[in-house]
């Protein structure tokens, strides 16, 4: 598993085709805002993939300069390999590519709902 940051219309992309199905209208912030953080440098919407590029899973996550704690805004596993241990593996990628920088990942989990 590999983890990349996005570009701004690459984030743009997936917010429009994946976040909602992976979240509830209620729990997606308008992406005016997401642009904003994006453009402040405090935003980083990362994607997961497997060695050919598919998308497994994205962790975005808001990382104030200075400080030691992110704040994972968005985590979903692609909806056929929920259950697999993808979550997790990704999870691990994240917390590894925060090492040098984050002491702590804040996590808000939601019961899971199927939005199909």
């Amino acid at each position: 598993m590999q983890i990349t940051r996005l570009s701004a219309a690459e984030c743009e992309d997936l917010y429009r085709s994946a976040l909602p199905r992976d979240f509830p209208a209620a729990e997606l912030k308008p992406f005016a805002e997401i642009q904003r953080l994006l453009e402040s440098g405090v935003y980083e919407p990362l994607l997961l993939t497997d060695d050919a590029g598919a998308r497994l899973a994205y962790a975005w996550q808001v990382v104030l300069p200075g400080q030691r704690t992110a704040l994972l805004d968005y985590f979903a596993v692609r909806y056929d390999l929920r259950g697999s241990g993808v979550g997790t593996a990704a999870l691990g990628l994240v917390r590894d590519y925060d090492a040098m920088r984050v002491h702590d990942l804040v996590l808000e989990c939601e019961h899971p709902v199927s939005h199909s």
